[in-house]
C-alpha cells in the first residue's frame, strides 16, 4: 500500500480546514498519482515484467495546503485516532509501507518528522528544502525534485554570466528561504558576487503589502545594488507593490525570484499584476526544468463527468466545474452556465495548464513500484506474488528504501526526462 499526500484544495479559514478546488501543485498531482499507480498495475511499459502478481495499493490525503493538516493526519491516522474504511474492510495503518509527497517543503519535514518516528520511507515530489538532506535526522526520506542548492547556484551562474557583481537579497522565515538563503550567501563571495544587504521579511510563506513597502524603501540605501535576488515561497505581493513603487521603477531597481513566479501555474498570471516591471524587463525568474507528458494530457482527455467517475472521485465534480468554469447539472451562484453536452476532458479547458510538477509524481510512483519489485524479488524469487517471508519481514521497509535509492536515477531516464537541475525562465523577461 501506497499513500499519497496531495493539496487538492487551498487552505481553509482554519489550518485544520479546507478551502476552495487547489489548481496550483494540487489536484492535477493527485490525478497524475492515480495514472501512475493505474500504469504500474497494469503492466503497462516497462512494467509489463515486473511485479507479477503483485498490485499496488493506494490512500489519498488530502492535506488541503496545510503543513500543520499534513502533520496531523499521517500522525493521527497512524495512532489510530481516525478509521478509513471502504464498504467491506478497514484499511489499517500498518499496511502503508510507503508515502509519496506532500508538495511543499514546510508540509513535507512536518509529515517526515512522523514518519522518521514510525520508520516508514517518503518520496518528496515537490520538496526541495535543504533540511531534508540531514540523513541522521531524515534517513527516510528521498525525493525526485532537485533541491534548493541546485537553485542557488543557478542564481550564482546567472549573475556572473551577466556580471551583476553587486547584489541585495530578500528572503524569508520558512523552510525554502532560510536553507536557500543561507546556500546563496555561502557561494556568493567564492563566485566574487558582493551582497551589499540582506533582508528577511514575513513568516510561514506570507508577507503583507506594508512589509513589503518598508523593505522596498530600505532597498534605496544602497543605489549601486539594483539587481535584487528574491529567496521567497511566494514574491508577488513583494513583485505587486515594487510595481506600484515609483522609486524602485525609476530607481532602476530589477528582481531574480526563485520557481515560485516562473512558468508554473500561475506564471502568466502573475506577470499581469507587475506591468511595468515587465514591459522594463526588471523581472527574471527561475523555473524548476520539466515539461508535459503527452501520456497525461491523453489521460485528462478522458475525464468527463459520469455517475461513476463522480462516486469514484469525490473531486472530480469540482475540479471538472472549476476547470470548464461552468455547473455540471445545475446553474449555481459560483458558476451560473451550465456545462453543454459537449465538454470534453480537462485538456479542452481554456485555462488548462499541464501541472509541472506531475512528472515529479510519475518519477516517484516508478520509482517505488520498481523498488518493491527489486525486493520481492530477492526476498521471494521468482514465483508470482509476495511471499509470508517478505511479508512479515521486520525490515521490508528499510529494503524497499534501499532498491527505491538504487532505481530512482534509472526511472528518470526511463521516463525520459532529466530532473537534476534548474532552468531560467527565459520566456517570462530577459
Amino acid at each position: 500500500m501506497l499513500a499519497g499526500l496531495f493539496d487538492i484544495h487551498k487552505p481553509g479559514s482554519t489550518p485544520f480546514t479546507c478551502g476552495d478546488i487547489n489548481d496550483q501543485h494540487g489536484y492535477q498531482l493527485m490525478e497524475a498519482f492515480v495514472w501512475a499507480m493505474n500504469y504500474v498495475n497494469t503492466k503497462q511499459g516497462m512494467f509489463s515484467g515486473l511485479l507479477s502478481g503483485v498490485k499496488l495499493g493506494s490512500l489519498i490525503f488530502d492535506t488541503c495546503s496545510s503543513e500543520v493538516r499534513a502533520g496531523n493526519l499521517v500522525a493521527n491516522y497512524h495512532a489510530r485516532n481516525f478509521e478509513i474504511r471502504t464498504t467491506d474492510y478497514r484499511i489499517d495503518p500498518s499496511l502503508i509501507d510507503l508515502y509519496i509527497g506532500p508538495m511543499t517543503s514546510e508540509s513535507t519535514v512536518r509529515v517526515a518528522d512522523v514518519l522518521q518516528e514510525l520508520g516508514i520511507p517518503e518520496i518528496g515530489y515537490g520538496a526541495s528544502t535543504l533540511e531534508l538532506l540531514d540523513q541522521r535526522k531524515y534517513n527516510y526520506f528521498i525525493r525526485t525534485v532537485p533541491t534548493d542548492a541546485k537553485q542557488a547556484r543557478a542564481l550564482i551562474s546567472l549573475l556572473k554570466k551577466y556580471e551583476w557583481n553587486n547584489v541585495q537579497v530578500i528572503s524569508q522565515n520558512s523552510s525554502n528561504g532560510e536553507f536557500a538563503r543561507e546556500e546563496f550567501l555561502r557561494l556568493a563571495p567564492l563566485n566574487k558576487i558582493c551582497v551589499s544587504a540582506e533582508f528577511v521579511v514575513g513568516q510561514a510563506g506570507k508577507i503583507n503589502p506594508a512589509e513589503a513597502r518598508t523593505v522596498l524603501d530600505r532597498l534605496r540605501n544602497k543605489p549601486d545594488a539594483t539587481t535584487v535576488v528574491v529567496i521567497m515561497d511566494d514574491p508577488t505581493t513583494l513583485l505587486m507593490q515594487a510595481d506600484a513603487s515609483d522609486d524602485i521603477i525609476n530607481g532602476g531597481f530589477a528582481f531574480i525570484t526563485t520557481d515560485q513566479m516562473g512558468f508554473g501555474m500561475n506564471g502568466y498570471s502573475n506577470l499581469n499584476r507587475i506591468d511595468r516591471l515587465v514591459s522594463r524587463r526588471r523581472v527574471l525568474s527561475l523555473e524548476v526544468e520539466s515539461a508535459d507528458y503527452p501520456e497525461i494530457d491523453a489521460f485528462f482527455e478522458h475525464a468527463v463527468p459520469t455517475e461513476e467517475m463522480i462516486q469514484t472521485n469525490p473531486w472530480f465534480k469540482e475540479y471538472f466545474e472549476y476547470i470548464h468554469n461552468c455547473s455540471y447539472a445545475n446553474p449555481s451562484l459560483q458558476y451560473a452556465r451550465v456545462c453543454n453536452q459537449y465538454v470534453q476532458g480537462y485538456p479542452r479547458a481554456e485555462r488548462f495548464i499541464q501541472d509541472p510538477y506531475s512528472l515529479y509524481v510519475v518519477n516517484a510512483v516508478f520509482a517505488a513500484a520498481i523498488g518493491i519489485h527489486k525486493t520481492v524479488r530477492q526476498m521471494c524469487g521468482n514465483a508470482p506474488g509476495i511471499c509470508t517471508i517478505l511479508l512479515d519481514h521486520g525490515e521490508k521497509r528499510e529494503m524497499f528504501l534501499h532498491n527505491i535509492r538504487e532505481v530512482t536515477e534509472a526511472v528518470c531516464t526511463l521516463v525520459s526526462m532529466k530532473f537534476n537541475t534548474y532552468v531560467m525562465f527565459l520566456k517570462i523577461i530577459l
